[in-house]
This record gives C-alpha cells, sequence and structure tokens, in this order.
C-alpha cells in the first residue's frame, strides 16, 4: 500500500467514526488490513460511509500496484459511476437488504455465510440473471472470496461495480496464495475478448475454464 492510500486511509477512517457518533450516536474503534476502508461492522449491520465508498471509485483509483505501469489512470477518459445513487436504488437480490439510507451511510444487513470461491450451475444462472437488470456490474474482476453463500449468493465487496462494456457475462475467481485461478461462462461465449480483458490483472494463460 503507499503512502497516498495509507494517508486517505487513516483519514476517512475518522471522517466516518465521526458522521457515525452524530448520526446513531456510536463510538466505534475499527481495525482492518485492506487497503481502502468504506464501512464498519457493528452489530451485525454494515454501515457503508458514502463518501468513503465514492472515494475508492475516484482517487483511489489514481495509482497502481505494477512496477512497470502500463497506462496512468488520471489519463483514462471515463465517467465515475454514481455508485451511492444506484445502490440506494438497485432492486437487485443480490445485494444484502439495505435497511436504512442516511447523508453519510448506506446501512445493510450483515448477512452470515461463508465467501465462496467456485459456483454451480445453478448459481450461475442467478448471479447472471441478477446482472442483467443492474445498471452497473460488478462481474469484471475476480471474484474470489467476494461472494457470500447463505440461503442464496450475496455480493458482499461493493469496490467492482463497472459501467458495462461489451462483454460476455462470466465469473472469475483467482486468488494466488489458495491456487485458485477458475473462469465460468457460457458455452458460446467469446473466451478471447473475456480473456484480454481480463489479461491486465490476470494470469490468464493458466485458467481453468468452466461453461455452464
Amino acid at each position: 500500500m503507499n503512502t497516498y492510500i495509507i494517508k486517505e486511509k487513516a483519514q476517512w477512517i475518522h471522517r466516518a467514526q465521526k458522521d457515525l457518533f452524530q448520526e446513531f450516536g456510536i463510538e466505534y474503534l475499527p481495525f482492518t488490513r485492506k487497503d481502502f476502508f468504506y464501512f464498519f461492522v457493528i452489530d451485525r449491520r454494515k454501515y457503508v460511509h458514502k463518501e468513503a465508498l465514492e472515494f475508492v471509485y475516484s482517487n483511489a483509483d489514481t495509482y497502481s500496484y505494477r512496477s512497470d505501469p502500463v497506462y496512468c489512470n488520471l489519463a483514462k477518459e471515463y465517467e465515475i459511476p454514481d455508485i451511492v445513487h444506484f445502490l440506494e436504488n438497485t432492486e437487485s437480490e443480490l445485494l444484502p437488504p439495505l435497511v436504512e439510507a442516511t447523508d453519510n451511510f448506506l446501512v445493510y444487513d450483515y448477512i452470515p455465510g461463508k465467501p465462496v470461491d467456485s459456483i454451480t450451475e445453478e448459481e450461475y444462472n442467478y448471479l447472471k440473471d441478477e446482472n442483467t437488470f443492474m445498471e452497473l456490474t460488478p462481474f469484471y474482476n475476480s471474484m474470489t472470496y467476494n461472494l457470500l453463500r447463505a440461503e442464496k449468493l450475496y455480493l458482499i465487496d461493493l469496490k467492482h461495480f463497472e459501467e458495462r462494456k461489451d462483454l460476455p457475462f462470466f465469473i472469475y475467481f483467482y486468488n494466488y496464495d489458495n491456487c485458485i485461478n477458475r473462469l465460468y461462462t457460457d458455452k458460446n461465449a467469446d473466451i478471447d475478448k473475456i480473456k484480454d480483458h481480463l489479461s491486465v490483472d490476470y494470469p490468464v494463460e493458466d485458467t481453468e475454464i468452466i461453461y455452464y
């Protein structure tokens, strides 16, 4: 994690603590090893700080972990998605229930379950159906441990929503430490197009492909 992200992470935690106390009267001291901060989990509820999440989708995207970056995110021409408006208005069952939306927070029920790194054909079709009706999609990155299996699958990481591109639907799981590199897609999907997209960040030449 670079100095810029560390500094911004600390500032957003302090800002969110202040807003949490002002709106809910809750004093909370968090601890997280994650690069980006945008939520607290308190008493089985997830308090997503709106501005901290918006930061993840804007300024936080201006650096790269690559030692030899081939592009600069500052120079990309794109519109930052209005993630808060999207989350407040989407009716997708993929997201945990939204309990409350305040000036500074989106409050979700915290769903107990198990993070997943593989899916069944039935789950694949469920995710594909839910994705069809969403304005933004979360499925262009690795979904390893970002989906939770309870009575159904839920999306638990809100950092990965993107504007839709001309890509077939796919679910990709990658984790180096646990030797996971698996791609799920339709039988007639354009695999080369999917791999071209993923190859910017992932070693797709070794990917196991499962067709549903």
